[in-house]
C-alpha cells in the first residue's frame, strides 16, 4: 500500500502581524503559492522566495508533490510532465485548492466570496475584511503545474496571477 500522505509548508514574515494585520481595517494580505520542479521540496521555494516575501510582506505557502515509486522524486501532475503523478493521474489540482481552502479558512470565518470590482477574493472577518490576493509560481514541472492552474476552467477565484518560471505550457 502506497503512502498518500502529503502536506504543505508555509512561511510568515516576521513583521507580518505588526504591518496592519491586527488593525480594524481592511487588509491586502498576499500570497505567494510556489510549487517546487521535479525532484523538488517546498522547503526550496520557501528559501527561494523567502526575501521577497518579507520585502513585500506576503505568506509563501508550498505544497508538496507527489512522490515517484521509482525514484522518490517529488513531482506534479501537470498533464504532459513529470513521472508518476502524471501516470497516476493525480488530482494534484484538487489537492492545491484543498491546501489553499484549508489556508483560507484559517484566515477567516470561511466566508470568502469573490469581488466584483477586482480580481481577488474576500474573507470577511469580525470588523474588517481581508482582501487576498494569489500568485501562484512554480519552476520546471512546478511551472507546468502552475500554468495548468491558471488556465484551468475551474480556475480558483483566489488566484489572481500566475508566475510560471522555467517551465509553462
Amino acid at each position: 500500500e502506497k503512502n498518500n500522505s502529503r502536506s504543505f509548508s508555509v512561511y510568515v514574515p516576521p513583521n507580518f502581524c505588526s504591518n496592519g494585520a491586527q488593525q480594524q481595517q481592511d487588509v491586502t494580505l498576499r500570497i505567494i503559492l510556489a510549487t517546487h520542479g521535479y525532484g523538488g521540496k517546498p522547503a526550496m521555494e520557501i528559501r527561494k522566495w523567502q526575501d521577497v516575501a518579507d520585502a513585500v510582506n506576503a505568506i509563501i505557502i508550498a505544497p508538496m508533490g507527489t512522490g515517484s515509486i521509482a525514484n522518490q522524486k517529488l513531482g506534479w501532475n501537470a498533464v504532459e510532465c513529470c513521472g508518476d503523478p502524471v501516470l497516476n493521474e493525480t488530482d494534484d489540482l484538487d489537492f492545491v485548492n484543498g491546501v489553499m481552502d484549508v489556508f483560507l479558512h484559517q484566515l477567516g470565518d470561511s466566508s470568502g466570496s469573490s469581488s466584483s470590482s477586482s480580481s481577488s477574493y474576500e474573507i470577511n472577518s469580525s470588523a474588517r475584511k481581508n482582501i487576498v490576493h494569489v500568485i501562484a509560481t512554480g519552476f520546471s514541472n512546478g511551472g507546468f503545474f502552475t500554468s495548468l492552474l491558471g488556465v484551468t476552467e475551474d480556475r480558483p477565484e483566489w488566484l489572481v496571477g500566475i508566475v510560471p518560471t522555467g517551465g509553462y505550457q
